[in-house]
């Protein structure tokens, strides 16, 4: 990291701490521990540069000084800037208690409003001996106690606290001023409410580390102690949050090029709700001697492509061509072109005399696929991007996509049968359309 990277990154903490005034929060906390970047700096284990900001232990605590300073001297002096320390990394040659002590009188003296403990990083946090000590109930109780001893500003305290008596406990002994919960209270959101309602069963994290693995695996915070139902519907709302929306259109005749012309201004949306990225390719497919699509005949939709999402608000507006001659089933070179470009969405012309153009449809899983349909009545339906929704029955299998389709002539939603087939088939512009898991 260059010098002027690191200035640019403290200069970005303070951008961030005067949007969160702005924005009305009470008060900031700064993550400096568990392995991100204040605590990269800080450790021996991460930090072995022998640049300003490595080597001894005042040069690695420089940089989140810095950041620390930058923020305080751009909010007002009553804004509360609290610190997230971390007190035992559990790596070899990493941060240990004396350390995180000294560390703490440092940020004690900076005037921040609390500190709040915690151990372990991603490095450490799934192995045997860390495993081993963060199932015990309490398990930071002697080093924040050893914490709250050395510092004027109040601490809090977290980790496998899962029942209120050992909170009552702990702030009793004076171990801590605060209780910090972090997953006790995802897996009970009513935790509190229950503290202080005598009888109340609280549904108790156990450790189990299911959910940060999840959170690692970028697969979404859920937790096994949930009801299944929640657990399923999290998963669906995971996968319809991150889907890959980038769009393939796929034209393997001149009747495809014309469904899309005149499919093209309904399946956008204007620019305000639709980001740039998503911008479609268009995959040409043609066969071996048979050059249906000539330069022109490209060069000629393309830019029709281009000034019809000018139209909607995309200034910038492109298509990326891709020219493939098929070797295989028209379908694998569509499978090759979607996992090649990494599409989410798949739109394929409907020719019910070619099967591969169905077999699109159940091939890409995890994938949003339309047929286009080539009814002469289809300008009468108006697609309403904004009231697609996905059901969160959470069943294994395929997902449907409700569409926004009505008839302006009625005003009503259009049927859909069981095997997702539209019945009103012949006035509909998009037959159907399925999300597989």
């Amino acid at each position: 990291m260059s010098t002027e990277d690191k200035d640019r990154i403290i200069g970005g903490f303070g951008d961030a701490a005067v949007r969160a005034f702005q924005a009305g929060f009470d008060m900031i906390e700064l993550h400096g521990a568990n392995g991100y970047l204040l605590c990269q700096f800080l450790s021996p284990f991460t930090n072995r540069t022998q640049s300003d900001h490595g080597g001894d232990f005042e040069r690695r605590a420089s940089f989140p000084l810095s950041v620390i300073r930058e923020i305080k001297r751009r909010v007002p002096k009553d804004f509360p800037l609290g610190f997230r320390i971390i007190l035992r990394e559990w790596v070899p040659d990493g941060i240990d208690l004396p350390e995180a002590l000294a560390w703490a009188k440092l940020l004690d003296n900076e005037g921040l409003a609390y500190l709040s403990a915690t151990a372990g990083t991603y490095n450490s946090m799934f192995s045997s001996p860390a495993i081993k000590q963060m199932a015990r109930p309490g398990y930071l109780r002697k080093d924040v106690a050893a914490l709250t001893g050395e510092v004027s500003i109040p601490t809090i305290i977290s980790g496998r606290i899962i029942r209120p008596a050992l909170a009552d406990k702990m702030i009793a002994e004076g171990v801590a001023d605060l209780i910090g919960l972090g997953r006790p209270l995802r897996t009970d959101i009513d935790w509190v409410t229950k503290a202080l309602t005598p009888g109340e069963k609280i549904k108790a994290c156990i450790g189990c580390n299911s959910c940060i693995k999840r959170v690692v695996l970028e697969q979404g915070f859920s937790c096994i102690r949930w009801p299944k139902v929640l657990q399923e519907r999290t998963d669906l709302e995971h996968r319809a949050l991150t889907r890959m929306y980038k769009g393939l259109i796929v034209a393997a005749d001149m009747n495809d090029l014309e469904l899309f012309r005149d499919a093209l201004p309904r399946l956008f949306p204007d620019s305000r709700h639709m980001p740039t990225s998503i911008l479609p390719t268009i995959l040409f497919l043609e066969s071996e001697g048979d050059n249906c699509f000539s330069n022109e005949v490209r060069q000629d939709f393309i830019e029709y492509g281009r000034k019809t999402l000018q139209n909607l608000g995309f200034n910038d507006a492109t298509f990326n061509p891709v020219v493939r001659i098929v070797q295989e089933a028209h379908d694998e070179e569509v499978h090759d072109e979607v996992e090649r470009g990494n599409h989410g969405v798949i739109l394929v012309g409907r020719n019910r005399n070619q099967a591969w153009r169905e077999r699109v449809l159940y091939k890409e899983r995890g994938k949003v696929v339309a047929l286009i349909g080539s009814n002469k009545r289809q300008n009468e339906v108006i697609i309403d991007p904004h009231q697609i929704s996905i059901p969160t029955d959470s069943m294994p299998g395929t997902y449907s996509l409700w569409m926004g389709l009505y008839d302006p002539a009625t005003s009503q939603r259009l049927p859909i049968s069981a095997d997702g087939e539209w019945l009103a088939d012949d006035r509909l512009l998009l037959d159907r359309i399925q999300v597989s898991p």
